[in-house]
């Protein structure tokens, strides 16, 4: 139980800091607003005070530029927490360039969106970092694991559920009811048997046959929120986020069928599902919530801390 945790524990952590921009620097130009430059050496640390200048570029990548001024602070104070985890795991106040993935610079904003849009899209999360400077959240003392991802499958997955321990209280299984509004709420796929087939013995060095293929497929357990949290595949066990990003899949809240000679695959969501729906945030930020009140639907029994 406890390898398996700590393969859950790394897999969701890839899906964390994968989308997040922090290998650079934003200088001042001399025009009203700043520019995203990469001047950093791989061996140039990251200094706290850096931090809420990288977190316009961080926010930009994570997110669609329409969304609500609330949202984006929301987003903000979640990028915000899980730098100031990586800086305490770190043991001190720096982070090397090296262990930082992607960044979105004006240039890409830009070619992205448009200038006019850039514009719009880089005030307001200039606004949303300085309306929210320094804030972050924390659980019992601690800084939290700020999950988020783009649409459920209509409900967010309970965390202690989701990963097989007591230490995630603080993500609740709640109600999501926008998300199924969302273009990505539902996807249907099909893939030939031979395909999955080759998908799977490869990944799992086995031999399965095009016939065997949805008889050696058994979904163990769905948590709360419907998402396949334990599967086996041709007798071996499996997490659900395993198979997705087997298959390369939306979600792990996926139904199978066998449709003509290929598989169909259903899936509900976009993303892992645990923490904050982008796209129910964004409405209930058109609601009139504010982004403390967005955080705490989303994380139980946090505080909002300044930092």
């Amino acid at each position: 139980m406890r390898e398996k945790l700590k393969m859950m524990m790394a897999f969701f952590c890839i899906l964390l800091f994968l989308p997040y921009i922090c290998a650079v620097l934003f200088h001042n130009t001399g025009e009203a607003e700043q520019t995203f430059v990469n001047t950093m050496s791989p061996a140039q640390p990251i200094r706290t005070n850096d931090i809420e200048q990288l977190l316009i570029g961080v926010v930009a990548a994570q997110i669609s530029p329409d969304c609500e001024l609330e949202i984006y602070k929301a987003q903000m104070v979640l990028s915000r927490t899980s730098l100031y985890k990586m800086l305490e795991e770190q043991g001190g106040i720096s982070l090397d360039v090296e262990q930082l993935s992607q960044y979105m610079s004006m240039g890409e904003m830009e070619h992205r969106y448009g200038s006019e849009k850039r514009k719009e899209f880089y005030q307001q999360l200039s606004t949303a970092s300085k309306e929210t400077a320094g804030v972050t959240i924390k659980y019992q003392g601690k800084y939290i694991e700020s999950f988020f991802y783009a649409v459920s499958s209509g409900k967010s997955r309970d965390g202690n559920s989701a990963f097989h321990s007591q230490d995630y209280g603080y993500l609740k299984n709640v109600e999501n009811p926008y998300d199924i509004l969302a273009d990505n709420y539902v996807k249907v796929i099909r893939i030939s048997k031979e395909e999955l087939a080759d998908k799977i013995n490869t990944a799992i060095h086995s031999s399965l046959s095009q016939q065997e293929l949805l008889s050696n497929i058994e979904i163990l357990q769905r948590d709360e929120a419907d998402y396949v949290s334990e599967l086996t595949v041709a007798g071996q066990r499996m997490a659900g986020e395993e198979f997705r990003h087997l298959l390369d899949l939306n979600s792990s809240c996926f139904y199978l069928e066998e449709v003509d000679d290929s598989i169909q695959i259903t899936t509900k969501g976009l993303g892992h599902g645990i923490g904050m729906s982008q796209y129910n945030a964004n409405e209930l930020a058109k609601e009139g919530k504010s982004y403390q009140e967005i955080l705490s639907y989303y994380f139980h029994d946090i505080e909002l801390v300044s930092e």
